[in-house]
Parts: C-alpha cells; structure tokens; sequence
C-alpha cells in the first residue's frame, strides 16, 4: 500500500532538482554578452541572442508550469483523492473490474470432482464481462450437492459443510500479500460427467426418484441425483447484483429526480432527523467479545441466558447474530435494544424524502448523518435544515454554516443556536414544518415493515431502508399529484 507513496516522493523529489536546474539556467543566461558587434540595433532586437533567449525563458516557465500541474494532479489521486468514503473515487473504485475480482474471486477455493481438472470442477468462477462470478456448472444436476454462495457464507451442501476449508488462505504468503486472500481448493470423490448423466436419466423418466452411485469395495460415492430438483442460485445471484450496484439508490434517485421535474420539492428547506430500526438480533446473541469457551446451553434450541447484574456495552460485547447490530437506546429511562440508525432527509414543502443513512447505532449517529447529508445538498445557494434538540451541538451547528447551511435547530438551554437564525421569520416555520418527519418513520416502521428489520448486515439493512423511503415518496407524490380525469 505503501508503493504509490515512495514513488510519488521520488518522482516529486526529481521534479524538484529537474525544476532547480532550470530555474538556476535561466538565472544564469537572463542578459547574455553578445559576441557581434558589427550588425545593426534593429538586426539584434528581430533576430539577436537577446530574442533567442526571450524565447528560451518563456519555455522554462512553460514547462515549470506543466510539472506543477503533473506534481499536483498525480498527489490529489495518491494522497487526498479516496480521503473520504463516500468520495466519487471511492464510489468508482468500487465497480471497477479488477477490484471486483479481487473482492469475489479471492474469498473461496474451487471444488473439484474426483479427476481434480479444472474443466470438471463442480463450483468455480467464471469472467462475465470482467466481473468474476461463483459458478455451479452442474446446476439443477448437483445443486442440492455443492449448495450455493450466500454472499460470503455458504448455503446448503459443500459450500455451506466446508466454509472454513474455502475460505481459509492456501499460505502465509498469500495470506499476506492479499487482503481477502484465496482460499483452499476442495477435492471430492464425486465424478461430475456421471453426476450429470445419473440426474439426466432420473429426469427422462419423468417421476421423483432419487439415486447413489458407489464405487465399491471402499464405498465412496461417485454420484447423488434426485429429481425434481431446484436452482436456487438464480435468486440469490439477483440478489447480490442489487447490492453491488445500488440498485436501491438509484432507484430513490430517480423517483426524487421525478418529484423535482413535477415542481414538488423546494430545494431551500430542508429537515433531518433519526430513528432506531431494531436489528435481527436478541439480548441472546449479545456476547462477550473473545469468549471462545462459552457455557453449554441447557437447551440448545432455547437456552437460558441469565445476564441480570453483568455490564454490557459495544465496546465489550457483539452480537453472535448480527456483528454489525450496537446496542442503543431511545431515551433516559428505556430499554435497550439492538438496533441500527436510519436517518432521513425530508424537504419541507410537501414532506417528501430526498437523502437516507443507515449507520450503526452511537451516540454520534445523528449529527455525523445530518453533516454528511448536507454536505450533498446541490446548490451554491444557502439553505436551511431544521432538527430537534438532540442535533443543537456546537461542532454540527459550526459545520453546517461553513457548508452554508443555516440551522434551523430546536434550542436546548445552552444552545448553540443564537438570534442569527431565531430573529427570522423562517425559523419557527422550519420548527413547525419538522414534525412531518415523524409521518415518514412511522409509515417506513408500519407499512413498510421497518420496526424490525428482517436483515442482517448494514448492506441488506441499508437497501432496504432506501428503497422503503423511495416507496413512501411514491405514494406520497400519488396523494399530491392532481388526479387525471
């Protein structure tokens, strides 16, 4: 990682002596002797040494311009260019081919039939168009055998059985030199030509069977087909292409970009707020970190876990069932829960959504939300973002303003909020117009089905809040528009 670095130093540094050397010539030449002494004022000025090195400095400063401008543009992509997460480099790194294949090819091993070719491998991936995808040649014939990938963890049969064994690094070496290194490959007793043949002949005969073919004396299977079977992997690989490609996000795009062509959105006042969307995950599952010798369960189905009197907090305990769930709170005086963040951006004239977060549950959540989605706001014009009282923060409020945003926050006793904001009209209007967020948290945790999400991971749980709050625009646009006659 460090690569990049040492050599833009060093290709800066000889810049520098290169820049030096011409600097130092042109010092050194700017009023030449000339050596003719014979030849007229006019023939000197037109033609002399003197215009000869007139032309030679203005070269100088051109190229000294032009290595300025390589030495800059090559430090902003080295040093500052993915200093942010949701930088446009970030986000066009993250489709890029080569990284795709190094974040999916290099997480499992292959599985290889009995001959150990690669032709006759049972799971494998394939370069669709750059992009490495999981494969299962034998498809319908053995997807009940191999199971299918499931993001990372395997589903069902080898790819669920022997995780660890593909996912674990062949080497130290390649475990070093790759940070999602390669995975073991798996060798087993299958034969793939005749699992295909046996799964065909079970499916010529046009009812559910099911057949073992063994190799004697030792027993080992060559080939297990049932038939009807099933291709769960269509499903899942549509999944999958959802997440990568933020098909929620642009969707949400599109739906706000249909809202502003119809005059629905102001673009001037805005509103931010937060709530609290409990995760897949109990107070069972909220373990001790690095407890590797638990106590065994009375009831493996349903154990009785007795933490009354025992101090838990994220930074000591993680969920066993969803790692990326924290434990939050709504207030002083509630119970805990493990939860996830969802944050919204809702213009203030007709209350519809126009920029959602899904973040992990802090105490900073909210404010670092709220920065993040003004900062995206288009326009060079001055804004204004209403909140409550738990958004009256003096770093936000300072923030917000260098982005010319003005704070139309809810006052606390010691506010930060002073008459620069409170003395206009338009303050209590943004008081009184932000109460319409609540509408939108409560049809995303009614109708939408967002009180508690079915999902795990701030991926699939993020997806899911954006597209509900594309949803909810939806019908509120269909509620607003005039009504065709």
């Amino acid at each position: 990682m460090w690569a990049p670095v040492i050599l833009t130093l060093i290709f800066i540094s000889l810049g520098l002596l290169l820049m030096l050397v011409l600097l130092w010539a042109a010092w050194r030449h700017r009023n030449p002797a000339s050596p003719v002494t014979s030849e007229s004022q006019n023939d000197l000025k037109d033609f002399g040494l003197a215009e000869t090195n007139r032309w030679l400095r203005g070269l100088r400063v051109s190229f000294l311009v032009l290595i300025l401008t390589v030495f800059g543009f090559h430090s902003y992509w080295v040093f500052w260019a993915d200093s942010s997460k949701d930088s446009q480099f970030n986000k066009a790194r993250r489709f890029d081919a080569r990284n795709l294949r190094l974040a999916e090819s290099a997480l499992k091993g292959w599985v290889l039939d009995r001959s150990g070719k690669l032709e006759n491998a049972l799971i494998r991936y394939r370069s669709d168009a750059g992009v490495i995808t999981r494969e299962y040649p034998l498809g319908a014939a053995a997807v009940h055998l191999t199971g299918y990938s499931d993001f990372i963890f395997g589903a069902g049969g080898l790819e669920s059985a022997f995780r660890d064994w593909l996912t674990q690094p062949t080497s130290t070496y390649n475990q070093i030199r790759s940070p999602n290194p390669v995975g073991k490959d798996l060798r087993v007793s299958i034969d793939a030509q005749l699992q295909r043949e046996t799964f065909n002949l079970l499916q010529s005969g046009g009812k559910p069977s099911a057949a073992v073919v063994l190799l004697l004396p030792n027993n080992e299977v060559l080939a297990m087909a049932s038939y009807p079977s099933f291709d769960p992997t269509a499903f899942t690989k549509n999944r999958r292409r959802l997440l990568r490609h933020e098909v929620a996000q642009r969707f949400f795009d599109e739906v706000v970009r249909q809202a502003a062509g119809l005059g629905l959105l102001s673009d001037e006042h805005f509103t931010v707020d937060g709530t609290l969307i409990e995760a897949w995950a109990g107070h069972k599952s909220f373990k001790r970190k690095g407890d590797d010798q638990p106590t065994p369960p009375d009831d493996p189905g349903n154990p009785s876990v007795n933490f009354h009197g025992e101090r838990r907090s994220n930074a000591t305990h993680q969920s066993t069932t969803d790692p990326e769930a924290r434990l939050a709170r709504k207030g002083p005086g509630k119970e805990a829960r493990l939860c996830y963040a969802g944050h919204v951006q809702m213009d203030n004239r007709h209350g519809l959504v126009v920029n959602t977060r899904l973040t992990q549950a802090s105490g900073i959540a909210e404010p670092t939300a709220a920065l993040a989605m003004a900062a995206e706001i288009a326009g060079q014009g001055r804004v204004t973002l209403g909140a409550d009282k738990g958004y009256d923060q003096k770093e936000l409020v300072r923030a917000l303003r260098e982005y010319r945003v003005t704070p139309h926050v809810a006052q606390k006793v010691n506010s930060a909020i002073d008459r620069r904001s409170t003395r206009h009209p338009g303050y209590l209007l943004s008081q009184r117009r932000r109460k319409r967020v609540e509408e939108i948290f409560g049809w995303l945790k009614t109708v939408a089905g967002l009180r508690k999400t079915r999902h795990r991971g701030i991926a699939r749980v993020g997806w899911t809040f954006t597209f509900a709050a594309a949803a909810y625009n939806l019908v509120r646009m269909r509620n607003l528009l005039p009504v065709a006659t």
